[in-house]
This record gives structure tokens, C-alpha cells and sequence, in this order.
């Protein structure tokens, strides 16, 4: 009876997890998932970014003024999950100009690219195809305080393909 209860002593010893903390599937190499943290929303508006001034020379002068500038970001684990941008897009001129400007509009973008940065992220944005003019849109956030944003119009060049930068304050949703 006594080597019986010593066998089954050894067999059960055997079955027993490692007391070193680890769980069995650490014992044999394997990773347990990432937790996935619930996506986290950063909103910031500005009511206007200042106008730039474009043409001139041989076009006229024109002004083009970002307004109702929105910006969504959301994050998950860290990393940038989706992010939106609207702004509506005044364009003006003087009187002696005897062209039309492009009517106001809401342009929309939504995310296309993100990389991490060391002091936030670079995001890239598409242009929402009824976007009245083609801009490509350059988001670069530090931390998640503030966007600063870069408009540059591409569908024109030289002097009639315009930049605007804005810098959006962002607050946690």
C-alpha cells in the first residue's frame, strides 16, 4: 500500500501548475491577447483660422479662410482608431476681380494614414469626393492636447494653390 500511495503521489505532483507565478501556456511559450481598452474620443472645433491671401500677379486677389473647423480623433490602446476633419471653405476677392470665387462649402476628410510620432501622431487625410476643391489635409497631434492642422489645395498650382495651417485645441469626450 505504501508504494501505491508513493506512486500516486509522484503521478499527482507531476499535474501540478509551476509555482512560479507563471500560467502553464507561459510555461510553453505562448502570449496571452492584449487587453483591448475601449476607444477614447478627442473633439476640438475653432470657430476660424486665419485667412491667407493667394493669386495675385496676373490672377486676382483672393483670400481663402478656413471656418467651423471640427476635428474628431479616437484612439484605442494608444494607437489613432478613426479621426474626422470638416471645415467650410470661404473664398473671397476684391471687386475689380471679374471672376467668380468658389461658392462656400463644407469639406469633409476622413483618416487615411497614422503614425506614431514621439510627440503624438502624423495623420494624412481623403478628401470626401463632393469636396468642392481637391486639398490633401495633414494632421500632426502632440499628445492629445492639440491638431495642428495643414490644408493645401491641389487641384490648382502656383500662385493659386493655397495653404492654410490651423491649430485646433483638442479635450478629451
Amino acid at each position: 500500500m505504501d508504494r501505491m500511495w508513493r506512486y500516486a503521489c509522484v503521478v499527482l505532483a507531476g499535474c501540478l501548475q509551476p509555482t512560479t507565478g507563471n500560467t502553464v501556456s507561459d510555461a510553453a511559450g505562448s502570449v496571452d491577447a492584449p487587453v483591448i481598452q475601449p476607444a477614447v474620443a478627442y473633439h476640438g472645433t475653432l470657430a476660424s483660422a486665419p485667412p491667407v491671401a493667394f493669386g495675385g500677379g496676373t490672377f486676382c486677389n483672393y483670400m481663402i479662410t478656413m471656418k467651423q473647423l471640427d476635428v474628431v480623433i479616437s484612439t484605442q490602446n494608444t494607437d489613432i482608431s478613426a479621426a474626422t476633419v470638416q471645415a467650410l471653405d470661404v473664398e473671397t476677392t476684391d471687386n475689380a476681380c471679374p471672376y467668380l470665387v468658389t461658392p462656400p462649402a463644407i469639406q469633409k476628410y476622413t483618416l487615411e494614414t497614422a503614425k506614431p510620432t514621439p510627440t503624438g501622431s502624423m495623420m494624412t487625410f481623403a478628401g470626401d469626393p463632393s469636396n468642392v476643391t481637391a486639398v490633401a489635409l495633414t494632421v500632426v497631434t502632440t499628445s492629445t492636447t492639440s491638431a495642428q492642422l495643414t490644408f493645401h489645395r491641389t487641384d490648382q498650382s502656383g500662385a493659386l494653390a493655397w495653404t492654410v495651417p490651423a491649430t485646433v485645441a483638442l479635450t478629451k469626450e
